[in-house]
């Protein structure tokens, strides 16, 4: 225990006439405050660790909720483009519908394409010609 190897120390000093007279008149004192030293580095010790992860707590949070808004922010673009995309497929088939009746196969091609550069220049396509055979050619 530290009481016992304080004491022992401060006897040894004594002994080998180490700060004898000191130690001598402050016996009680000098342990007293090492004893106290000794714990209060302990304590310090548990404290930063504490902190350590206190703030490793903290960053793991803030990193957590930052990446939940970023997912939240994400994932809404990703609607949004996706539900532009739908729109876009949408009045094109409109558009051909028009124009006469539209193969299997060439709705397949439409509602497989994610692109919407390809998308809208399909559209004015649709828009200028005169039959879907035409459109499937020009496509």
């Amino acid at each position: 225990p530290i009481e016992q190897a304080v004491e022992k120390a401060v006897t040894e000093c004594i002994r080998e006439n180490i700060l004898a007279d000191f130690l001598k008149k402050q016996r009680a004192e000098v342990v007293a405050m090492s004893i106290l030293e000794y714990n209060e580095e302990e304590e310090l010790k548990k404290i930063r660790a504490s902190e350590r992860r206190g703030g490793y707590d903290d960053g793991w949070n803030a990193g957590r909720i930052e990446g939940e808004a970023a997912g939240k922010i994400a994932g809404r673009i990703e609607g949004e483009a996706a539900g532009k995309i739908a729109g876009k497929k949408e009045v094109l088939l409109e558009i051909l519908e028009e124009k006469g009746e539209i193969t299997g196969l060439l709705k397949k091609k439409i509602h497989d394409q994610n692109d919407m550069t390809i998308l809208k220049s399909w559209i004015q396509k649709a828009c200028m010609t005169d039959s879907i055979e035409e459109f499937e050619n020009d496509i």
